[in-house]
């Protein structure tokens, strides 16, 4: 009796016992509410069970406590997948994440936090005041290829956040002259549906 006991208690612990979905991604978020660390004290310094125990009351309040309970890769900004480049890690850190921005946004998204971005961010890889010195500098230098890639927001060349294409097909239309043709120019159709492939923004 007492080890039929046994095996049940064994079952139930094994059936409420979560891992961690985001365990050993190192995201980082901020916890919407203020009492967290009160609801889901660590355990063993890891985080409480009950983050990821859905048979836990508790659970509920988990998605207000995404530090505390580790949960930050379930965040708009990180729930989405990388796709790298072989044998090129992603990077773990935002400066990285900046200095190569085109790389970053086309292979790591997940890594880098931009999986709610239409378009990667707008940044000086260089010091902006050197940016600022090479923009204002005779014949404004932000025209050659090498400076406007270093110093993409003071020579504000960056995509709008709200650059986006309305239309999955526009990689198709473009290469038949769906930007150039006057019939679709004539009523801004190409503005409307493929506006960052037409390059209109």
């Amino acid at each position: 009796m007492f080890l039929r006991f046994f095996s049940i208690v064994a079952l139930l612990s094994a059936v409420h016992s979560v891992e961690n979905p985001c365990k050993g991604k190192a995201f980082d978020c901020e916890n919407v509410a203020a009492s967290c660390d009160v609801i889901f004290p660590r355990v063993a310094m890891e985080p409480n069970p009950n983050c990821f125990d859905t048979t836990s009351p508790d659970n509920v309040f988990a998605v207000n406590c995404r530090h505390t309970c580790e949960l930050c890769c379930q965040e708009p900004q990180y729930n989405c997948d990388d796709d790298p480049i072989p044998n090129v890690p992603c990077p773990t850190d935002e400066g990285w994440c900046n200095e190569f921005s085109d790389v970053s946004f086309l292979h790591c998204r997940s890594s880098c936090g931009w999986c709610d971005r239409t378009t990667k961010p707008c940044n000086d890889v260089l010091d902006t005041e050197l940016c600022k010195n090479l923009k204002n500098a005779t014949g404004d230098l932000c025209s050659m290829p090498e400076v406007s890639v270093q110093c993409e927001k003071t020579c504000e060349v960056c995509i709008p956040e709200d650059c986006v294409d309305a239309s999955t097909r526009c990689s198709i239309w473009a290469p038949n002259g769906f930007c150039d043709n006057e019939f679709y120019t004539r009523d801004d159709a190409h503005s409307k549906y493929c506006k960052r492939t037409c390059d209109i923004c």
